[in-house]
């Protein structure tokens, strides 16, 4: 029996020690997640997006030692903060895209100490990713996005630097066949909007099936698709006679499918 309560005893003493010893960890952002404009607390730029930090920690318990004060460090790329002496670390911080590691640092202050001591820290890794909408110039339809076909404003979650598969499906937009043209004569074109901007074309983007490459501020973007009208027109002179189109000789009536002119971008 005695040796059973001993047991018992010592396991309550293991478990309070492992239950309440000095420790540090994040509750926001978390280790190995993304996050994007969607995740964000406050409004978010085309450049940057707000993250939130939450963290705890526990000091020393006492016995074996006497923990008098403490305070807490966060270590980041972007800069080093401390609740030392009454110091704040910021609870938001506005970042651009990009991978980072941050790592918080708990130090103490013991009774019979000369200086502070650091007693527990944690290092996380994540990653602040752009949001870019991809969508047709008609707004509706499928679009391909990643290499998968998806339905026009869907979104994709890219770094800075990283490629953006997209693509163009020939189509009906309800009314006219709609079509990337590129016979040489007013080409389709993707188009690159920035975060609550008019678009314009994005420079050599002519291949239906284009590899765009994310640019710092992109976050908000949206990139588009110039699928053209095709329209149906017939052209009639009196019956047997002949009409030259383009150069070429044809008998009336003559129908054809003509792809309308290229947007004017100021």
């Amino acid at each position: 029996m005695k040796s059973s309560i001993q047991k018992i005893v010592v396991l309550l003493i293991l478990f309070s020690c492992l239950s309440y010893s000095q420790s540090i960890s994040f509750y926001h952002p978390l280790n190995g997640q993304s996050y994007t404009e969607k995740d964000a607390p406050r409004t978010s730029t085309e450049s940057a997006i707000w993250v939130w930090l939450s963290y705890t920690y526990n000091i020393t318990p006492y016995p074996p030692r006497v923990s008098l004060y403490n305070y807490v460090k966060l270590i980041t790329p972007n800069g080093t903060w401390s609740t030392l002496n009454g110091g704040q670390i910021p609870d938001y911080h506005s970042l651009p895209s990009g991978n980072y590691t941050w790592t918080l640092e708990l130090y103490e202050f013991f009774m019979g100490g000369q200086d502070y001591e650091k007693t527990a820290n944690k290092t996380i890794t994540f990653s602040v990713k752009n949001t870019l909408k991809v969508q047709n110039n008609f707004t509706i339809g499928s679009i391909m996005v990643d290499n998968v076909s998806v339905s026009s404003g869907s979104e994709s979650y890219k770094l800075t630097g990283q490629t953006l598969p997209v693509g163009a499906i020939d189509q009906s937009d309800g009314t006219y066949n709609r079509i990337w043209n590129n016979s040489g004569t007013n080409n389709s074109n993707w188009i690159r909007a920035q975060k609550n901007q008019s678009g314009a074309p994005i420079q050599g983007a002519i291949p239906r099936n284009y590899n765009y490459t994310v640019v710092s501020n992109d976050n908000g973007a949206t990139i588009t698709s110039d699928m053209k009208k095709l329209y149906a027109v017939t052209l009639q002179t009196e019956k047997g006679t002949t009409i030259n189109v383009n150069g070429n000789n044809f008998t009336s009536p003559y129908s054809t499918n003509v792809v309308e002119v290229n947007k004017l971008y100021l």
